[in-house]
């Protein structure tokens, strides 16, 4: 996916469906592209062993308590133009799909972000479930990640409402994949969620200090 592809930018070339670093060369003209491919594959096979036996599906869940009724709740998450006031500025992101006023199953929203090096990609989402009130879950369809899986929970409590976040996301299954996740991916989706967090509290007036925890 694009963390894999940025790291790898530069150095990479792709034979067949294996995408491998040329790290052997000769200069013998009788040794071909394929035997070249063979030899890389021999030297980066270790290396993707690895990244598939830590490979795993990323989660992280974040309760926050919300003093505001259901049906308030309700209508600002579910109008899809308030994604800008809970998403952080230096993502500088940008919805450039027309949105309706309340969101559908089946609504696609796009959107231009620069998650890093100040690089501009287009992600797109589905709002693929949406029970009235309840929860509504929106997935990648087009964008950084292998997969993307987000689930928005919420249930009336004494006093407001309890909202509960559940994300999965997959990098990717290469050793690039893996690296990027360490460097940096888990850590940005992380702030993404904290500052989503802050910026509700103030929007609010919340007192919970619940933080959210990668599993």
């Amino acid at each position: 996916m694009l963390f894999e592809v940025l790291l790898l930018k530069l150095v990479s070339r792709k034979y067949d469906s294996v995408t491998v670093r040329p790290f052997y060369k000769t200069k013998t003209s009788h040794i071909d592209e394929e035997e070249i491919a063979v030899r890389n594959l021999n030297f980066y096979q270790p290396f993707l062993l690895f990244s598939l036996y830590n490979h795993k599906m990323t989660k992280l869940k974040q309760e926050q308590f919300l003093p505001i009724t259901l049906e308030q709740a309700w209508d600002f998450f579910a109008t899809p133009k308030n994604l800008n006031e809970v998403t952080p500025t230096d993502l500088v992101f940008e919805i450039i799909s027309e949105l309706p006023d309340k969101m559908y199953e089946g609504l696609i929203i796009t959107y231009r972000i620069k998650p890093m090096l100040n690089i501009a990609i287009t992600w797109c989402t589905e709002i693929t479930h949406i029970q009235d009130h309840e929860f509504f879950v929106d997935e990648q369809r087009k964008g950084p990640y292998n997969i993307w899986h987000h689930e928005h929970h919420f249930r009336e409590v004494p006093g407001g409402v309890l909202m509960t976040d559940i994300l999965h996301y997959d990098i990717g299954k290469s050793i690039f994949g893996w690296i990027a996740g360490k460097l940096f991916v888990h850590k940005k989706v992380n702030e993404i969620f904290q500052f989503r967090y802050k910026t509700l509290e103030t929007y609010f007036a919340t007192k919970n200090k619940t933080k959210p925890v990668l599993a």
